[in-house]
């Protein structure tokens, strides 16, 4: 079963890939389908990244004592 942090992170990858590289960052009356596009997929990146960092902190709490006898036991 695949964490769904990575699920997450993989999806941002993608989305922040295909608006640098695929959608158009202006233009003409032509590409104002491509621009709202690219302002939603804007949107969806910032609400999947505040989700990532949810799920992120939320490992760190359950996993706390984990942590912090790995790092007891290496000396740190």
């Amino acid at each position: 079963m695949v964490p769904f942090y990575f699920v997450l992170f993989v999806l941002l990858t993608i989305i922040g890939l295909v608006n640098w590289i695929v959608r158009p960052h202006g233009g003409g009356r032509q590409e104002v389908f491509l621009i709202g596009t690219r302002q939603l997929l804007m949107d969806v990146h910032a609400w999947l990244a505040v989700m990532f960092m949810v799920t992120i902190v939320i490992q760190l709490v359950f996993h706390w004592y984990y942590i912090k006898a790995y790092l007891s036991q290496s000396g740190l």
